[in-house]
């Protein structure tokens, strides 16, 4: 979404525009996200995307509002759902021009959902290694974890909207992407700080995690193989972490992780 589409969205209000969103747009992305949720087994991952509730949710999270109820209602469902049933939800990622709101609302249900079992995520979200900003606003998030006892659900990827994103938040080269994204892998396998993911102010201790290591890259994917062995040959405690792949867009890796040969 390019920043002025963003600046022209418009609330539904509270007549029959607002009635007319909750229906046509609300609801249908609630039954069907449910209706996943109950597909999956225990265990298993669903990805979301807020925006997929439609105009209303656009508008809220481009002005960094609280969601409106009816939608709040509709991820309440969603989450408590998942929960019961032992799903984990990916809120995805979306463009800059709404990534601040995407960030804060599954923030808010990170800590609704994130500290009723030590150590275990419901809700996770989305941090794109690509933009140069993402290190520090792991690192809040770490602290917020930390701070009020979570579990923080983490799923790193490269960034997918390079083709709206504002060029100037994004890294200068794929290099800088690439390191940007090993090291913020490194440091989440290990549960500790390093470059380019450093700890606020008076952070010291790294909170647990739950990690999602999704991409396509076998370098980034054998360097934390490789970390992960080095762990359990020492007997080390471990990151709960797996990686994921879009379909069919990496066979020569995925084929190999669901073997369990390795590199």
């Amino acid at each position: 979404m390019e920043e002025s589409a963003a600046d022209e969205l418009k609330s539904c209000g509270k007549d029959e525009l607002a009635e007319a969103c909750i229906r046509k747009e609300i609801i249908p992305w609630a039954k069907g996200s449910l209706e996943t949720v109950k597909l999956a087994s225990p265990g298993d991952f669903v990805a979301l995307k807020f925006t997929g509730a439609g105009s209303q949710a656009l508008y809220d999270l481009k002005q960094q509002a609280p969601s409106s109820p009816a939608l709040k209602e509709a991820i309440d469902s969603i989450c408590d759902l998942a929960s019961a049933r032992g799903i984990r939800l990916l809120f995805d990622a979306e463009q800059q021009a709404i990534q601040a709101g995407i960030d804060s609302w599954t923030l808010d249900y990170m800590r609704k959902y994130n500290g009723k079992t030590p150590g275990k995520a419901v809700v996770y979200g989305t941090y794109q290694a690509y933009l140069k900003a993402t290190p520090s606003i792991l690192a809040s998030h770490l602290a917020v974890a930390r701070k009020e006892n979570l579990t923080l659900g983490v799923k790193l990827v490269r960034g997918a909207y390079l083709g709206s994103d504002p060029r100037h938040l994004i890294h200068d080269t794929k290099a800088d992407t690439d390191n940007a994204y090993n090291g913020i892998a490194a440091a989440l396998a290990k549960r500790a700080y390093g470059p380019p993911l450093q700890a606020e102010k008076g952070e010291t201790t790294f909170p647990p995690v739950n990690v999602v290591l999704a991409g396509h890259n076998h370098t980034s994917v054998r360097k934390i193989q490789d970390l992960r062995t080095t762990q359990a040959q020492r007997g080390e405690e471990q990151t709960d972490l797996v990686y994921a792949q879009l379909q069919g867009m990496a066979d020569e890796i995925s084929c190999v992780q669901v073997s369990g040969l390795g590199y």
